[in-house]
């Protein structure tokens, strides 16, 4: 039941996870740069890479949460290159004496399945007062036989199962190798049942009903506890070319950050592995902070 990111967990900066499936290893400090993150990368308690949360804020403060996949993340880039970081600095300096924290969740390969439980089952605890949302691209991953199972099909299993799924993970040859043939065996059934059965959305980690679904659902969530929410339009790019994942089904509120890059192509936004560069965070966190300026703010002094 548990995903199978064997290079990730290898790469001793992940660690497995029972309802988010892998994160971060908490309180860890990576000094070397690295292909996929700049400078040093710091991952706080909780296992973001992101300076340390309190559940209680300062007083007056505002907090802004970001959930997302690798590129809300910062994918090698600096951690002060990312949009969540110039957000902050830009409300700071533009709206004193008003007080803003804004927080970075962005999890390398987080799905919208994963982003909602995250903030359902955690942060919802730290009381933001806005939830930023950028589902990225992850959603429409395709399925194959190292991970053969959609999202929404990985059993979240109790504490005692899992910490044996994961001792025999890295312990048991014998338990990787049964697993890893179940896999194939699968794989290959599936395989065949794809060439008969056109429907490709069957076959990627969440499907445009469930992206849907999750986007509702968190959307429930922050209205239930009277949070503002923003949602970002989910962008993918590959090889050069700018697209939607799925149709956002008109949620809102929604900046079409789609729209945005795909009518700035000659100004160098992404990186060649198609990750969005510095240059394309800062024009996310102008949008941003536009969209800010105009309504929410707005709001806030209404109360």
């Amino acid at each position: 039941g548990i995903t199978n990111m064997n290079d990730m967990f290898e790469s001793g900066v992940f660690m497995r996870d029972k309802l988010l499936f892998w994160r971060f290893i908490p309180e860890k400090t990576y000094n070397k740069t690295s292909l996929h993150y700049k400078g040093i990368l710091r991952i706080n308690s909780i296992g973001f890479r992101e300076r340390e949360i309190s559940r209680d804020r300062a007083p007056g403060a505002y907090r802004i949460f970001c959930l997302g996949g690798s590129s809300t993340c910062g994918e090698a880039i600096y951690e002060e290159e990312r949009f969540s970081n110039i957000l902050e600095q830009r409300l700071n300096n533009e709206f004193k004496p008003l007080y803003f924290e804004v927080y970075n969740f962005g999890g390398p390969g987080y799905s919208t399945l994963q982003m909602t439980r995250l903030l359902e089952n955690e942060l919802i605890g730290y009381k933001p007062d806005l939830v930023i949302v950028n589902p990225e691209q992850a959603d429409r991953w395709p399925l194959s036989n190292k991970a053969p199972f959609p999202d929404s099909k990985i059993k979240v299993l109790s504490p005692g199962l899992f910490n044996l799924a994961c001792f025999l993970e890295k312990k048991s040859y014998m338990y990787r190798f049964v697993k890893q043939f179940s896999f194939d065996f699968l794989w290959s059934y599936k395989s065949k049942k794809k060439n008969t059965d056109r429907k490709e959305f069957k076959f990627v980690r969440v499907s445009p009903e469930e992206h849907k679904a999750n986007l509702e659902r968190m959307l429930d969530i922050c209205r239930k506890n009277h949070i503002e929410v923003i949602f970002l339009a989910s962008l993918v790019v590959e090889a050069g070319k700018v697209f939607s994942v799925y149709k956002d089904y008109d949620q809102e509120p929604c900046i079409d950050i789609v729209a945005l890059f795909k009518n700035n192509p000659e100004k160098g936004l992404f990186l060649p592995d198609d990750h969005i560069n510095a240059k394309g965070h800062l024009v996310i966190a102008d949008n941003i902070f536009r969209y800010l300026e105009k309504y929410v703010l707005l709001m806030r002094h209404k109360r």
